[in-house]
């Protein structure tokens, strides 16, 4: 009986022992983990709040006078302020290829480039939709009657709403209609602008 109890109690020693080990080292090992990963946690907060998209512009139209080409992306990044508000940096690059038949039936072709950077605020207002704001400067070409090319720079204000597969994490595609709210009267431009693009963490 006096052989039992010392085994007993040598087990409940030992035992104790082990539990008081562990628990100090899970202590240490928190402690210090924490200590040491501060800036790392803050990073990787800051890290889950970015998100990524862009749009692509992609076409191709013709006449028997005239052809244009099209190709242009719109990177943009956004700041999660909270889960249903977002804002960040935007900007476009768009190559246009125009070709043009003169009444010698000559084609002339002429290569442009238009460009825009600014900022937007995206809001959710349900699961899959979204509206938009943006204010953007923009450098966009124009042709005169002799083909050369001028451009015309201008800032613009933007308001939109669009449709996303994304559900807060992983790769989602989107579609939006934007309004340019500051477009002059004397332009026969459109004030709607449809675009097609992806996000990554929206």
């Amino acid at each position: 009986m006096n052989r039992f109890l010392l085994i007993l109690s040598l087990a409940l020693l030992v035992q104790t022992q082990i539990s008081a080990q562990i628990s100090v080292g899970r202590n240490s090992n928190e402690t210090s983990r924490d200590e040491r990963s501060e800036p790392e946690r803050y990073a990787e907060e800051w890290k889950n709040r970015l998100w990524y998209g862009g749009n692509l512009a992609l076409g191709f139209s013709s006449s028997s006078v005239y052809s244009q080409f099209q190709f242009g992306v719109s990177p943009m990044v956004g700041y999660k302020i909270t889960e249903m508000l977002s804002a960040g940096p935007r900007a476009s690059v768009i190559y246009n290829n125009i070709g043009i038949r003169d009444f010698n039936g000559d084609v002339n072709r002429v290569n442009t480039i238009s460009w825009a950077a600014g900022v937007f605020a995206r809001a959710r207002f349900a699961t899959s939709f979204f509206g938009q704001a943006e204010y953007v400067f923009e450098s966009q070409p124009f042709l005169d009657s002799n083909l050369d090319v001028y451009r015309q720079n201008r800032a613009n204000a933007y308001l939109g709403v669009g449709y996303t597969t994304s559900r807060g994490s992983g790769w989602g595609t989107e579609i939006m209609i934007t309004y340019n709210l500051t477009l002059p009267g004397n332009t026969i431009q459109s004030p709607f602008d449809y675009r097609v693009g992806f996000t990554y963490n929206f």
